[in-house]
């Protein structure tokens, strides 16, 4: 064994720290933002929307390209999978235009 059970409590006890402290200056971040800034909530929903549509277009062009796509245990294949990697296309494109949607709505919610 080359890793001693102390070794491992203390990296676990490290990680529970950087997470802790990370999660506490997040928090207080997003508290800070949402008290000063005027409709915090539609900002925050173009920020993150914005980032979730950029990964889930890059995800379909990438899976259209090369007929692969990653999942949790690994990645499907459209020769291996063909049903499986369909539906998974599926859900891609039915995503992408939801955040379209509600990516306007919050461009709205700002220019009134």
């Amino acid at each position: 064994m080359a890793d001693g059970p102390g070794s491992i409590l203390g990296a676990l006890a490290r990680t529970a720290l950087l997470v802790g402290i990370s999660g506490i200056a997040l928090y207080l971040a997003l508290a800070a933002f949402s008290q000063n800034v005027p409709a915090a909530h539609l900002w925050l929903v173009l920020l993150l929307g914005s980032a979730a549509l950029i990964l889930f277009g890059t995800s379909l062009f990438g899976a259209l390209r090369t007929g692969r796509m990653a999942s949790r245990g690994g990645e499907i294949s459209a020769r291996a999978n063909p049903i499986l990697f369909g539906m998974m296309l599926v859900l891609l494109l039915a995503a992408i235009p939801a955040l379209l949607v509600l990516l306007a709505w919050a461009g709205w919610g700002l220019l009134r």
